[in-house]
């Protein structure tokens, strides 16, 4: 079982950050040493309601799927929403100037397959922590971008 911690911390002008944290990962460190900088006040780790498994089925909605997707951090996971056909991916990777990796993996291997892992879902549109939802056909960009492995996607740039 995975449980996904939010760390809360208010900065300057309202601002709340809301981050995964699990472990001694570098994502905690950086929240940790971001916060130490330019905190107006700390909030204390949020309770852990309910903890979530890879599988379970969130009674809202219609239902969203957890899929545990490692990598980024170690509790991270991403919903998937079959009655609306979205995807919100967390930060297994982001949209802000076309699909891309996040800012950084505590596990580069395990972030490569939880893309990859998406990337075989069917969803029409997808969501994410950065960068811009995409409205259509995102499982088919997905795809064309995750869907192979690294080392084949880096041939086809070099060809290019």
């Amino acid at each position: 079982m995975w449980m996904l911690t939010l760390r809360m911390v208010r900065f300057r002008r309202g601002v709340v950050l809301l981050h995964c944290v699990i472990g001694l990962g570098i994502v905690r460190v950086v929240v940790d040493l971001l916060a130490r900088i330019v905190l107006l006040e700390r909030l204390d780790p949020v309770a852990i309601d309910q903890p979530l498994t890879p599988g379970d089925m969130l009674p809202i909605a219609g239902g969203f799927e957890v899929i545990h997707v490692p990598g980024h951090c170690a509790g991270q996971v991403a919903l998937l929403w079959r009655p609306g056909r979205m995807l919100f991916a967390a930060d297994v990777c982001t949209n802000i100037m076309g699909l891309g990796d996040p800012v950084g993996f505590e596990n580069l291997e395990e972030g490569r397959l939880s893309q990859r892992k998406l990337a075989s879902l069917s969803f029409d549109a997808a969501g994410f922590g950065h960068g811009k939802p995409i409205a259509r056909v995102a499982s088919t960009r997905f795809r064309n971008k995750y869907g192979k492995h690294p080392e084949e996607v880096h041939q086809q740039r070099s060809a290019a």
